[in-house]
């Protein structure tokens, strides 16, 4: 065949084996923007170089590199040239220097190469990890990813499973098999991991996935969609009403500019992690509500090591009376989360301001509020309680007496308590001592948060 022909013909067949990664592909990012490299490399009668697509696209205008497994050649089984042109495609992505968006979609490893194949894993796992180091990294899990995949999605900043996404460690057919468990979606897909493991940030559908993701890339300063948005006077000065009785997600969408983007909803909901924008600025939020558990430590810790490697400043949002008083608590591994959060929060150099909205007393206040930890600003509401132990344990333990002593012990407990409350809890009593630096009417919430931040920020 001459060589014009075959030209032709390499280039209809790769067309033919890619079309489904790539319909996936130009389904988020921008119209025409995808430039593959490496397009015929393994060509020579090896479709496997065809089991990798790789290139530069971008994003809402945001430049990015894409790393797919094409789950159609192969059956997506992963061998030497997979792993060849996928570490190549992954030094290419860090001499670009862009954020990097890895699809994964593979029916598994071909055991039959042994550990030549294990130590491929290995350099891939490794080079995810350098990468992340550098430039924000995203896994989408299309298909499966199962083992070492698992664990290489794991290494990445942000995860999303779609619908048809599974993960684990050992073979989900083996799992099921043993633990005579339910069929595969249900138990390592990504509601599954998203509500159970944590190991999933978002679990979306494929029509979701492109909105999501556009909407993710907006809030990391590193990319230049996500430099700060210029706000009238008006904006930056809105009150915002009935914000006591919300919780959670529910607060933060009301507080930030436009809409919150949660991370890691379902896993530890008592403590709710993600991303907004206040003034124009980038936030992380952590919003610490009810009592603190393991999870949600390990939770919180994560993401403040992702806004630290993002630069994006912190603001913490407390509801908390510490840790539940229980044996479960005292035989968990609660104290070694605990320090690992303070030296997350000490480690970072960014901004970090506190909102106590309803109680912080204990641990809840030192993890979440203390000035000794770092946060530059501390602003409560006018009806927050701070206290050293709780309202219930403290208004006891400080008027044991009158209690003792009273003729309806019962009532003289309450009175305790609402007097601890309002004085010993009072959060004038502690903006007088310097630890809270303004006490505010909920609505104000918004403009004392922007000021904090335009304060702290150094963002130009």
């Amino acid at each position: 065949m001459e060589r014009k022909g075959l030209l032709s013909e390499r280039k209809r067949s790769h067309k033919e084996l890619t079309k489904d990664i790539r319909s996936f592909l130009d389904g988020f990012v921008d119209e025409k923007s995808f430039v593959e490299n490496d397009a015929f490399y393994f060509s020579d009668g090896d479709n496997a170089g065809k089991s990798v697509i790789c290139g530069r696209a971008s994003i809402g205008g945001v430049f990015v590199y894409v790393i797919a497994q094409n789950a159609k050649v192969l059956n997506g089984g992963v061998g030497k040239s997979h792993i060849e042109k996928f570490s190549k495609a992954m030094d290419t992505a860090l001499k670009a220097g862009l954020p990097v968006i890895y699809v994964l979609d593979s029916k598994g490893a071909f055991v039959a190469e042994g550990m030549n194949l294990l130590n491929g894993f290995a350099t891939l796992i490794a080079k995810a990890e350098l990468i992340s180091k550098i430039v924000p990294t995203v896994c989408v899990i299309k298909g499966e990813a199962v083992g070492n995949l698992s664990v290489f999605a794991s290494v990445c900043d942000f995860v999303y499973m779609t619908e048809n996404g599974i993960s684990s460690l050992n073979s989900p057919s083996v799992v099921k098999a043993k633990e005579q468990a339910a069929d595969d979606k249900n138990l390592f897909g990504g509601k599954f991991h998203c509500e159970t493991t944590g190991f999933c940030d978002f679990a979306v559908t494929k029509k979701e996935f492109a909105a999501h993701i556009r909407n993710l890339i907006s809030y990391i300063p590193y990319t230049k969609s996500s430099a700060k948005e210029s706000l009238d006077e008006k904006e930056l000065n809105k009150t915002v009403l009935r914000l006591e009785k919300a919780d959670g997600s529910e607060f933060l969408n009301k507080i930030c500019d436009k809409e919150f983007l949660e991370v890691g909803c379902g896993f530890a909901p008592e403590c709710v992690t993600g991303f907004g924008k206040l003034g124009g600025i980038s936030v992380g939020f952590v919003s610490q509500n009810g009592a603190i558990s393991c999870k949600g430590l390990d939770k919180a810790t994560r993401f403040v090591e992702l806004c630290e490697k993002l630069e994006i400043p912190l603001v913490s949002v407390i509801d908390s009376d510490g840790a539940e008083i229980s044996l479960k608590t005292e035989t968990s591994p609660v104290l070694t989360r605990i320090s690992k959060l303070i030296k997350a929060l000490s480690d970072t150099c960014l901004p970090k301001i506190s909102l106590i909205k309803g109680k912080a007393s204990g641990i809840a206040y030192t993890v979440f509020a203390s000035k000794q930890l770092g946060f530059e600003n501390v602003i409560a509401w006018d009806s927050a309680e701070i206290s050293a132990v709780p309202a219930v344990t403290g208004g006891v333990a400080i008027y044991a007496d009158e209690i003792a002593n009273a003729a309806d012990p019962v009532k003289a407990r309450e009175d305790a308590i609402e007097k601890f409350r309002f004085s010993d809890a009072d959060p004038y009593n502690i903006a007088v001592l310097g630890l809270v630096d303004n006490v505010i009417e909920p609505k104000y919430t918004r403009v004392y948060l922007i000021a904090a931040l335009q304060t702290y920020a150094d963002i130009g």
